[in-house]
């Protein structure tokens, strides 16, 4: 590698590096900010108006809908489909990606339980669906913006044509929504709860990504 890649690549890294903790310092606040509001009920309103909304649109079709897209961010799901990705990234020796995809959602999961525990919220009442364990933060909104958010990293490693990436980054964001939305609709969360979700899963999932993002420069660096 010659001097000008060198530097070059160091430029990268250093930008990568500003974005991303500018990213993750904007998250963790706002987890901590909507966690400290639901703390001390300033957004109970808020709540309350996205549920009532919720209802309002209220139909056997939808409910229906919604209870299909939820399971898309139930625990059985991501995990069958964690196992899947990382026995596919393991049949095509591309390790250091199963082992992002593991320890993402590994993190993901221990997160979700240690900060539920911690914040012990209820649920709202009347749910459509049983729902085991407390609300605060989406379990489902957490581990769904984490898992698809990996398969979107992976997708824009790939080989795919840069119209596809852009098609699967507006599909990701749209299903990102709609699990979150199913899980206000059917009761089983607050809309803070999944919002708080959000950011935590990102979090961590940015925390993944970096890290490997950085090994790939320091091979490159080194070759």
């Amino acid at each position: 590698m010659t001097t000008f890649n060198r530097i070059k690549g160091a430029w990268l890294l250093f930008i990568y590096l500003a974005v991303a903790l500018i990213l993750t310092g904007t998250l963790i606040d706002s987890f901590f900010e909507v966690a400290e509001d639901v703390q001390e009920r300033e957004t109970w309103g808020l709540d309350q108006l996205g549920i009532s909304w919720s209802l309002n649109m209220e139909s056997p079709t939808l409910t229906a809908i919604m209870k299909g897209v939820t399971e898309l961010g139930s625990v059985k799901w991501l995990l069958t489909g964690t196992v899947i990705v990382v026995l596919i990234l393991l049949i095509r020796r591309q390790v250091q990606y199963a082992v992002v995809v593991a320890m993402g959602m590994l993190g993901t999961s221990g997160m979700n339980t240690l900060l539920k525990n911690a914040y012990e919220r209820s649920r709202p009442e009347n749910s459509l669906i049983d729902a085991d364990g407390y609300s605060f933060p989406s379990g489902h909104s957490m581990g769904a913006i984490s898992f698809f958010s990996l398969l979107l990293y992976l997708a824009w490693k790939s080989r795919l044509s840069y119209p596809v990436k852009v098609i699967l980054t507006g599909a990701w964001l749209l299903l990102i929504l709609l699990i979150g939305w199913s899980r206000v609709y059917l009761g089983a969360h607050y809309p803070t709860d999944v919002v708080a979700g959000y950011a935590a899963g990102a979090t961590i999932i940015l925390q993944c990504i970096l890290v490997k993002e950085i090994y790939n420069h320091l091979q490159r660096a080194h070759r």
